[in-house]
């Protein structure tokens, strides 16, 4: 919730240096990211900064929110404040970058944190495969080694998870 045009140019930051281990050869380069969405200000500076270190990946924010907080025009309000910044230092942001971004909502629970049905299933699923990552890490490969094609189970303020979007090549970054 402490979203900012200032706070954002950290995740800007965060990446640029995505860029810098790509083009170092220490990572593929992503064809999308996931990550949840709350206030905007990760979607926003992640997508921010790829478009400065010309990067072409899409990102996907899932809202953990519900559509009364977060808005395409709130998120246009920040890119544009955050754009404003780093051009004043030197580095103006590419028109478009916005639209390498894609919000999905419907995958909230009923409250914070709450946990919903889909989310409970894709977590035993999870369970069940052995794996050590961390839940919705298990969750977005569970989902792949399944072939399925609808997103893996959210609940409100989850992390990353990798995932796979119909239509686009299986490489995809997490963190968490």
């Amino acid at each position: 919730g402490a979203t900012t045009p200032w706070s954002t140019l950290g995740v800007v930051a965060g990446a640029l240096e995505l860029a810098a281990q790509v083009e170092a050869g220490e990572l593929p380069a992503p064809d999308d990211l996931v990550l949840a969405l709350g206030t905007g200000g990760t979607a926003v500076g992640l997508t921010l900064g790829l478009a400065l270190a010309r990067l072409d990946a899409r990102v996907h924010a899932v809202s953990a929110v519900e559509r009364c907080f977060v808005s395409r025009g709130r998120l246009r309000a920040l890119t544009a404040a955050t754009a404003e910044l780093l051009a004043a230092r030197g580095h103006p942001v590419p028109s478009g970058a916005l639209d390498r971004l894609h919000i999905h909502h419907g995958h909230v629970g009923a409250g914070y944190g709450a946990s919903t049905p889909a989310s409970l299933g894709a977590v035993a699923r999870a369970a069940a495969d052995g794996s050590s990552r961390s839940g919705n890490y298990r969750i977005g490969q569970s989902a792949r080694r399944e072939g399925r094609k609808d997103f893996p189970a959210w609940t409100k303020k989850s992390g990353c998870a990798s995932r796979q979007f119909p239509g686009h090549s299986s490489r995809a970054t997490h963190s968490g």
